[in-house]
């Protein structure tokens, strides 16, 4: 985000900027930095349209573009999930974030993630080799139907987020994720914060968000996307594992009310007699108040909906947690 919000927070996403409209801009930061940049058109998805270099030359701006600074120095991991092998495949984070109001910010974000692995391994002299680079699973699965061996099978290539979990505390020792976890958080939570003012407030809506997260090695949390409405496509047993359960627990979070149509029905009926007939006295707001609660348990059948801040659920079995 670029609103009024964004201008608190450094450091969250790697410096991006979109063509043409920024390019007189992004000429004068390469000018400056040069390095590695990752363009990605607009619009595309599964990996299609990117282009990863370290040449202006190789920059387009005919069409709608994101350019932006290549991670350098990523963490890798060993997709063979062994803590004392090499570790040589770059990897990325999906998380997926309910967004129940923007104002006040309200936003849960769901352990039942997953790491996403790179093909290939991690060879940042080939810019040219997308599967070393990209994590998409469609980018993979390309490759993998062309027969072109050396990318990893299908089961390896994504992990649930307990499996990374489980691997980075053997790997990089106890406690790690417990520093990285709060990072990850927080820039969920900072990006969400810098589109907040841009953002109309629709009442009794959801979003679910994918975001895409990148560590480094120094254990920092990179922020290279955010899918609206993200694909719930299962095409592994990772996928198996997280998705359908994800879907269970965005229902239970949210907790849709029952509706009495008949209650509904009379308390409109109602309520346009007393509009269109005129009344003795106008009532208090402590009868409106009255009144409308008890409108709300005919329709509602005795239950009302979730205050804000408030889980509607009795047991937590730890895939979501509040943000904020």
């Amino acid at each position: 985000g670029r609103g009024p919000g964004a201008v608190s927070f450094k450091n969250l996403a790697p410096l991006t900027f979109t063509l043409p409209t920024e390019y007189v801009s992004f000429t004068q930061c390469f000018a400056e930095m040069r390095g590695v940049w990752i363009m990605k058109t607009v619009g595309m998805s599964r990996g299609r349209g990117i282009t990863i270099t370290d040449s202006i030359e190789h920059v387009t701006y005919s069409d709608p573009v994101v350019i932006q600074r290549y991670v350098d120095r990523p963490l890798l991991l060993a997709p063979s999930g062994n803590p004392s092998s090499p570790r040589t495949h770059k990897f990325d984070l999906r998380l997926y974030v309910v967004v129940t109001q923007f104002s006040p910010l309200e936003c849960f974000i769901s352990h039942l993630g997953l790491a996403r692995i790179a093909g290939r391994k991690y060879d940042p002299s080939n810019l040219g080799d997308l599967q070393a680079h990209l994590t998409n699973t469609a980018v993979s699965n390309e490759l993998r139907s062309a027969n072109t061996g050396s990318v990893l099978p299908l089961d390896q290539t994504k992990w649930t987020l307990w499996a990374l979990e489980r691997y980075v505390e053997d790997a990089l020792g106890a406690g790690t994720w417990g520093k990285i976890w709060p990072r990850v958080c927080e820039t969920v939570l900072k990006s969400l914060a810098c589109a907040e003012d841009a953002i109309p407030a629709h009442p009794c809506c959801f979003e679910l968000f994918g975001f895409d997260v990148l560590l480094d090695e120094d254990l920092s949390a990179w922020l290279l996307e955010v899918n609206a409405s993200p694909a719930m496509d299962i095409d592994c047993q990772q996928d198996e594992d997280t998705k359908p359960r994800l879907i269970r627990e965005i229902v239970r979070l949210l907790d849709p009310l029952p509706t009495n149509r008949d209650a509904l029905l009379k308390v409109v009926r109602r309520r346009v007699d007393e509009a269109t007939k005129k009344r003795r006295r106008k009532p208090t707001s402590q009868e409106e108040a009255i009144q409308r609660d008890e409108d709300l348990g005919a329709i509602f059948e005795g239950r009302f909906p979730r205050r804000d801040g408030a889980v509607s659920y009795t047991h937590l079995t730890l895939p979501t947690k509040r943000i904020v």
